[in-house]
C-alpha cells in the first residue's frame, strides 16, 4: 500500500541489500528538520513536561508520527499521529495520572489519530518488563524521550475531488479549529493518497515544570534533516494489524526485536530507522546514518552543588538510536540472549566498521542494557582537577557506564529530576565546576543528546517571594 515499497523493492532487486550509511541524513544545529528528537520527558515527583511541536512550513501541512519511549530500554509506551496544518503548533502536557502512569493531555485543536480524549490518554505498559510490578511499570512510563517523524506533507490541491484536497481541508484550521473528519483521518486509503514526500520544517521545544518546587527547565528538540529531497512517504496506518511488506521487515525497521520476530504491526512504523529516501537500501543503513549524525566523542558541561544555596545538578544523557543496534529481550531467560543485536553485533567482541554497540562495550544489569564509556575528568572553578574515586553507580572509574537509554546522572547526591528508571551518581570532589565524559568508543563515538538541569534556592529573598531557581545548559560535545 505504501509508496515507499516500490522504491525499496527496486533497490533490493537491482543492487541487493546494502548496509552502508549515507551522508544524506544529518544533524541540523539550526533546529529545524524532517525528524525531531526530544531528549527527555518526565512526570516524576511532581514534574510535568510541556511539549510544543511547530510546523514552520506555511504552505504545506505535516503528517507526524509521535512516539514516547521509556528511559529504560527505549520501549514504546505511547504512539499516535498528529496532522499539522501550515504554520500550526501542537501542544501537549505529560504528567502523572491517578494510577501512577504518565498521562498525555491536550486542549489543542490540531487533528490527532486517534483523537485524544478530554481526560487525556494513559501511557501503555505492554512493552515493559513482564517481571516488573504494576507500580514499577508505571514508573517506567514517567521518564524517557520523544520521537517526531514527518511521514509526509499535506499539500492543497485545486481539484476538490482529490484525496489531497480532502486531507488538506480536514486538517486546515477554520476559525482556529481543524475539522478533523474521522471518516478521512481514520481511513488509510484516504490519508496516504493525500500525502506527498516529506520535507523539512518541524521545530520542537519542551519545558519541564515542577509546581511544588517552583522550578522549571526548558530545551529544544534535536533536528535531523535530509540533505537531498526524500522520495518516500513513510505513512503507516495507526492500527494493530500486522504489516505485510513486499520485502522483509528489515526494509522498514532496524529494531532487532521486530526483526527477530519477523513481523511488525502497522502502528510500530515508521520509526527513526524507516528509510526516508533512496540513499538507504534498508532500515539498517538509515539507522547507521542517524547514529553517525548524532555520535559524539566527549560530553562537557557545568555542575553546581553548593550546599549554601541548596544547589543540585542532574545531567541527562539520551541515546535515541541505540535501540536500532541492540535491544533488550524480556522474553528470554537466557542471560546471553537478553541483548539482541542488529546485523553482526552479537558475534563480535571488538568494534567492527561502523558499529557503535557490540558485545564487549555493552552488558546487562538487571532490566537494563549498560554501555561502557571512557574516563571522567572533573574540574573545580579554580583549575583543580579530580579523576580518582569518580564513580557512576554501578561502575568504577575504569568502566564508567550509561545504564538505560535515558540515563540521568546525579551529581554529588543531587536529585533535581526525581529520576529512578535509569539513574546513576557521580562524585566530583568539588561543589562547583565542570566535567568532561569520554564517549570516544574506539573512535566511533556514541549517539548522545541531553543537557544539565540545575536547581538552587536563594534564602535571602524577601518574604513572600519565591527563592527557587532552575537553569538548564545544553551539553557541549566533540564529534568523531
Amino acid at each position: 500500500m505504501n509508496k515507499k515499497i516500490l522504491a525499496l523493492s527496486v533497490a533490493a532487486a537491482i543492487g541487493g541489500i546494502s548496509t552502508s550509511a549515507s551522508a544524506a541524513l544529518t544533524f541540523n544545529a539550526d533546529g529545524v528538520g524532517h525528524i525531531l528528537i526530544q531528549p527527555y520527558f518526565t512526570a516524576q515527583e511532581g514534574n510535568s513536561t510541556l511539549i510544543n511541536l511547530v510546523n514552520t512550513d506555511t504552505v504545506r501541512g505535516k503528517a507526524v508520527k509521535v512516539r514516547f519511549r521509556s528511559a529504560g530500554n527505549s520501549d514504546d509506551v505511547l504512539d499516535f499521529q498528529v496532522f499539522l496544518s501550515p504554520g500550526d503548533v501542537w501542544t501537549a502536557n505529560v504528567s502523572e495520572g491517578a494510577d501512577g502512569k504518565a498521562v498525555l493531555s491536550t486542549a489543542d485543536k490540531t487533528c490527532t489519530v486517534p483523537a485524544i480524549p478530554a481526560g487525556g490518554v494513559s501511557f501503555i505498559t505492554n512493552n515493559l518488563p513482564p517481571s516488573a510490578t504494576d507500580a514499577e511499570k508505571a514508573t517506567w512510563t514517567r521518564e524517557g524521550y520523544v520521537e517526531f517523524l514527518n511521514m509526509g506533507d499535506i499539500v492543497k490541491d485545486a481539484d476538490t475531488t482529490t484525496a489531497a484536497y480532502k486531507l488538506y481541508a480536514t486538517t486546515k484550521h477554520v476559525a482556529g479549529v481543524a475539522p478533523c473528519d474521522t471518516a478521512i483521518l481514520n481511513d488509510p486509503t484516504k490519508v496516504e493518497p493525500g500525502l506527498s514526500a516529506p520535507t523539512s520544517g518541524l521545530m520542537g521545544n519542551w519545558t519541564i515544570i515542577n509546581v511544588p518546587s517552583a522550578a522549571s527547565w526548558a530545551g529544544e528538540s534535536a533536528a535531523l534533516v535530509s540533505a537531498g529531497a526524500p522520495t518516500n512517504v513513510v505513512y503507516f496506518p495507526q492500527d494493530s494489524n500486522q504489516y505485510f511488506p513486499a520485502v522483509s521487515v528489515n526494509m522498514h525497521t532496524a529494531d532487532p526485536l521486530l526483526i527477530k520476530a519477523d513481523k511488525v504491526a502497522n502502528f510500530d512504523l515508521p520509526d527513526l530507522s524507516t528509510p526516508y529516501d533512496g540513499d538507504y537500501a534498508n532500515a539498517t543503513a538509515q539507522a547507521a546514518a542517524l547514529t553517525t549524525a548524532l555520535a559524539v566523542s566527549s560530553v562537557t558541561n557545568e555542575f553546581l552543588t553548593n550546599a549554601a544555596i541548596a544547589a543540585e545538578t542532574d545531567w541527562v544523557f539520551s541515546m535515541p538510536t541505540r535501540r536500532y543496534h541492540v535491544a533488550y529481550d524480556y522474553a528470554t531467560t537466557v542471560a546471553a540472549e537478553k541483548r539482541v543485536f542488529n546485523v553482526a553485533g552479537a558475534a563480535v567482541t571488538t568494534a567492527p566498521v561502523a558499529s557503535w554497540f557490540y558485545s564487549s562495550n555493552t552488558e546487562v544489569s538487571g532490566n537494563l542494557i549498560c554501555v561502557k564509556l571512557g574516563g571522567v575528568t572533573n574540574f573545580d572553578q579554580e583549575e583543580g582537577t579530580a579523576t580518582a574515586g569518580v564513580v557512576f553507580s554501578p561502575g568504577t572509574i575504569e568502566t564508567v557506564k550509561f545504564c538505560g537509554e535515558g540515563t540521568v546522572v546525579k551529581f554529588n547526591g543531587s536529585n533535581v529530576l526525581g529520576a529512578s528508571v535509569a539513574s546513576g551518581s557521580l562524585s566530583t570532589g568539588s561543589t562547583a565546576g565542570w566535567t568532561t565524559i569520554n564517549t570516544a568508543n574506539g573512535g566511533f563515538g556514541l549517539p548522545v543528546l541531553g543537557q544539565s538541569f540545575v536547581q538552587a534556592t536563594n534564602s535571602a529573598v524577601a518574604a513572600g517571594v519565591s527563592g527557587n531557581f532552575g537553569a538548564g545548559w545544553a551539553h557541549r560535545v566533540t564529534r568523531p
